[in-house]
C-alpha cells in the first residue's frame, strides 16, 4: 500500500487570499515551510493584507499536522506563542456553514492560481447558511494533498465566503528526510 504523501513539505510557499462579504477587506496570508526538525515541520504564517501585521513560527507534526509549537517573529527573532494565537488566526480563514446537504456535483475543471492555468476537480455541494440556501464550491489539485480553491455562495448570488491560492511554489522531494534546506520547484511532484 503506498504510503500518504505529506500534504507540506520544505519549501513549499503558499498565498491565500480570504474574502466575501464576511469580512470588511480580504485578508492575504503566506504560509512557508521553512525548515524540518526531527518529526517536526517548522511553517511560518505570515499576515501580508487585510490585518495588523503577524508573523507567527508553528511546528507541526509530519505525520499529523498536529500544533506542537507556537512563536511570534518580531525582527527575525522568535518569542513565545501560544497555540491560541495561530488558532485566532486561522478562524479568520474559516467561513462555516449551517448543513451541508450533500454533494450535488463533481467535475474536471481548469482552475487560477495567479495567472498560471492548472487542472482540478471541483465539488459542488448545496449548504444553507442563515437559514438560506446556497452553493459552496470546493477545487482540489489531484497533485497536492490539499485544497485550493473554495466558495460559498447565497442563493441571491452573493459572495459570503472565497479562498483563493493566489500563489504557489512547490518545495523539491528531499531523499534525506533531516534535511532543512528550502528548494523550490513550482508544481513538481
Amino acid at each position: 500500500m503506498p504510503l500518504r504523501q505529506a500534504p507540506r513539505r520544505v519549501g513549499d510557499r503558499l498565498v491565500l487570499r480570504y474574502s466575501g462579504s464576511y469580512r470588511t477587506e480580504a485578508l492575504v496570508i503566506e504560509e512557508k515551510v521553512i525548515g524540518q526538525e526531527g518529526d517536526a515541520l517548522v511553517v511560518d504564517y505570515i499576515v501580508l493584507e487585510g490585518d495588523p501585521p503577524m508573523h507567527l513560527r508553528v511546528r507541526m507534526s509530519i505525520k499529523s499536522e498536529r500544533i506542537l509549537d507556537v512563536a511570534r517573529v518580531e525582527d527575525h527573532l522568535e518569542t513565545p506563542g501560544a497555540l491560541p494565537d495561530y488558532e485566532l488566526l486561522m478562524e479568520k480563514t474559516a467561513f462555516a456553514t449551517e448543513r451541508n446537504r450533500g454533494l450535488v456535483s463533481r467535475s474536471p475543471q481548469t482552475c487560477l492560481v495567479g495567472p498560471e492555468e492548472f487542472d482540478c476537480v471541483e465539488s459542488r455541494f448545496d449548504v444553507e447558511v442563515a437559514g438560506q440556501a446556497g452553493t459552496m464550491l470546493v477545487a482540489r489539485h489531484p497533485g497536492l494533498a490539499r485544497d485550493i480553491a473554495g466558495e460559498v455562495t447565497a442563493v441571491d448570488g452573493t459572495v459570503l465566503y472565497k479562498a483563493d491560492l493566489i500563489e504557489f511554489e512547490r518545495g523539491a522531494v528531499v531523499a534525506d528526510t533531516d534535511a532543512s534546506v528550502a528548494l523550490g520547484d513550482p508544481w513538481v511532484e
